[in-house]
């Protein structure tokens, strides 16, 4: 009953690059583990059995040194300190919105408004004539952005007029 409710994993499509790397990768790691494996199987052909068997007994030897090493190591030694508990150092900046660097002198006065309503007559007044246009053309490709930045500067000065009222 719980299985009609069971998600079905979704496998993903390897593509046939992928495919094919990785076919070509598992083809020479199995070649690299064949040779390897005849490689040894040659060499410990040459040995005695009682010299298999002290190879054996070394290496379990020293498997087994390893072993109590690690153990007497974990129980002698000092326990160290994954973790320590510490002050978390704040830089005073974080804490600040930025609001309480917006006074009136960061708003906009009312000389650049008039600068920007004048900038706006110029350009209507370019757009008049054919020559004007090429002029008011050529200044907006020089500075794609710049009408909708001195419209958002419209915009703000009237909001600070509102919010002075």
């Amino acid at each position: 009953m719980f299985h009609l409710f069971k998600r079905k994993k979704k496998i993903p499509e390897a593509s046939p690059l992928q495919d094919k790397v990785v076919n070509g990768i598992v083809v020479k790691v199995t070649a690299f583990q064949f040779k390897w494996a005849s490689f040894m199987q040659r060499s410990s052909e040459r040995f005695s059995f009682r010299t298999k068997k002290y190879i054996t007994a070394f290496v379990a030897l020293l498997a087994s040194l390893y072993s109590l090493y690690i153990i007497a190591s974990s129980i002698i030694q000092k326990p160290k300190k994954g973790y320590s508990i510490s002050t978390i150092h704040v830089p005073a900046y974080t804490t600040k919105t930025g609001d309480e660097k917006l006074s009136n002198n960061h708003l906009i006065p009312e000389k650049e408004y008039n600068k920007i309503i004048r900038f706006h007559q110029y350009m209507d007044s370019l757009n008049q004539t054919t020559k004007g246009k090429k002029i008011a053309d050529s200044i907006l490709q020089k500075r794609p952005g710049l009408m909708d930045s001195t419209l958002q500067l419209k915009k703000l000065y009237e909001l600070q007029q509102t919010l002075k009222k």
